[in-house]
Formats: C-alpha cells, structure tokens, sequence
C-alpha cells in the first residue's frame, strides 16, 4: 500500500486497523447486509447514477476531457486508482461495494478496457 499512497499510506493503513474495516466479522456483515438489500441496492443505483453515455455527453458540452488517457493518466494509474481507492474513504462506497462482492478487479479491467487501455 506505501507504493500507492506513497506518504499517505501510513495514515490509511493506521485509519484502517483503527477501524478494523478489513476484518472477517465486518466482511461477512456486510454481505449478509448487501445479500438482503441488494434490490434496493440495484434500485438506487439506477435512479441516481448517470450512464456513461450521459456522463460522457455532459463532458463533451463542457468541452472537458472524456478519457484518462487525454489528460495523460495511464492504464496502471486508473486501475490502481479503482483497486485501491476503496481504502481511503471511510464511509462505504461503491468500490467497497464491488470489493466485498468480488468483481472489483475485473471492474477495473473494463474500465481500462473502455478507455482503449490494454489489460495491465
């Protein structure tokens, strides 16, 4: 983790044992919570989350860059950023999400994928 975060990662990782965020017993509640609400999960993700078609065409009005690679982030930067990203909120995101229920690294590699990124 020092490799990502680099002179933050010391600070993660103690916020993270503090928290015991990583532990089996908070693993498995967590998905005992996503398996009973995962309807209401898929719902709520539809109703406030933008397609990419849409978050894309918004940028393109702003004249705003649509792809890491525009701005000169590479493929091990965005899926670094995905993996790893999961650690430094303390609430729980959608990267934690994805953790708990095992398919945050194949998320990551469509996400490099659909930037035209090789699989790192």
């Amino acid at each position: 983790m020092m490799r990502i975060y680099k002179s933050a990662g010391q600070g993660i990782i103690e916020s993270n044992r503090k928290e015991n965020r990583n532990s089996k017993e908070k693993y498995i509640k967590r998905l005992n919570n996503i398996q009973k609400s995962w309807e209401e999960i898929i719902a709520t993700v539809k109703e406030i989350v933008p397609s990419s078609d849409k978050i894309q065409s918004i940028l393109n009005e702003a004249g705003a860059p649509i792809s890491p690679k525009q701005i000169g982030v590479s493929s091990e930067i965005v899926s670094n950023s995905l993996i790893y990203g999961k650690e430094i909120r303390t609430r729980y995101t959608v990267l934690q999400l994805l953790w708990d229920i095992g398919v945050l690294d194949e998320f990551s590699g469509k996400v490099c994928h659909s930037f035209n990124y090789e699989q790192i």
